[in-house]
């Protein structure tokens, strides 16, 4: 089936923690068991990201963590623990080390990535980062003790370099189910995916934008007969289950986007394309016909001046997957 949006799988490694123990469960000691926890990585990681092609890399940091999460039989979340991994950065493959919490006989345990901490009120939150505007958000947050749920904050990003994915981290969430029949050996494994959809935009602009700083790429969608779609361009926060690594992250609820923003603080080259990379988890699913409308947003004496609205048509049904990379040309 031949699409409008050619995609290839994000490719990488990395990751690690830091320590956090909870209250003993079941048989287990007061002071939890020592782990260690190797994974394999599918998907990208919150690490400097090397654009290839249409394929994102990177490898780990010297220093990363990873909470491993332990839920009961309903999928309330009944402890987090964080383990950590230091190492030469750049590195492909990491080994894990902490104290497990979840008890003896835990029914499920997940991997999360970034980790979450203790936010000092009972609550776990994700690493935090600071967005466009200066605001201190974190992606993933509120997650508790006893409770099925977690709140994601979609939060707008900037991007400071031309062809420059580094903003991407900040929505690098991935989760992998760990091998429960590992408890007893003191060795746990497993495979995160990345819960992140990416769109690369290589956009060429019109020759009054050359040199010009950028300010923003704002992406709307349109049905078939050219209708603006309000609301429909994918969600922007919602309570989502704890366990990510096993339900969908599309939980019910939240709030929905009327259009997609990408900042940006960087000149347009000479040559005059610019490549964006803009991530979302909640791209709406687009039906054959309907369409996307680009336009690009740039600097002349401090006003700011808009490039005329390109539309690019849906071919087929698209269904946005999670751990891809969707690339579009667009010519203003």
């Amino acid at each position: 089936m031949k699409k409008m949006m050619l995609f290839a799988a994000l490719a990488a490694a990395a990751v690690v923690s830091c320590q956090k123990v909870e209250a003993p469960a079941g048989e287990q000691a007061s002071e939890g068991i020592p782990m260690s926890l190797t994974a394999d990585i599918m998907g990208a990681t919150k690490v400097a990201y090397i654009p290839d092609g249409n394929v994102l890399k990177t490898t780990w940091n010297a220093s990363e963590t990873i909470s491993v999460i332990t839920l009961d039989g309903s999928g309330q979340l009944v402890a987090v623990d964080n383990f950590t991994s230091t190492g030469a950065a750049g590195r492909t493959k990491a080994e894990f080390t902490g104290t497990f919490t979840g008890g003896a006989d835990p029914k499920r345990v997940i991997a999360v990535y970034p980790a979450l901490y203790e936010d000092g009120t009972g609550k776990y939150d994700m690493d935090t980062y600071t967005d466009y505007n200066g605001v201190t958000c974190s992606y993933l947050r509120d997650a508790e003790i006893g409770s099925m749920y977690i709140q994601s904050t979609n939060s707008d990003l900037k991007q400071t370099g031309n062809d420059d994915a580094s903003h991407l981290v900040n929505y690098c969430v991935m989760a992998g189910v760990v091998n429960i029949a590992d408890i007893k050996t003191k060795v746990l494994t497993t495979t995160l995916s990345n819960q992140m959809t990416v769109l690369k935009v290589i956009a060429t602009l019109p020759a009054a934008a050359k040199g010009k700083t950028l300010s923003s790429i704002l992406i709307k969608p349109y049905d078939s007969e050219g209708n603006y779609i309000d609301f429909n361009m994918g969600r922007s926060a919602s309570w989502e289950y704890v366990d990510i690594a096993g339900n969908p992250i599309r939980a019910a609820g939240g709030g929905y986007r009327r259009f997609t923003t990408l900042y940006a603080d960087f000149e347009v080259p000479d040559s005059g394309q610019v490549v964006f990379y803009i991530a979302n988890p909640f791209w709406a699913d687009r039906s054959a016909g309907e369409k996307w409308g680009f336009q690009v947003n740039y600097w002349v004496d401090e006003v700011e001046t808009p490039t005329e609205e390109v539309f690019k048509t849906f071919t087929k049904d698209t269904e946005f997957e999670r751990g891809n990379v969707y690339r579009m040309n667009v010519t203003f």
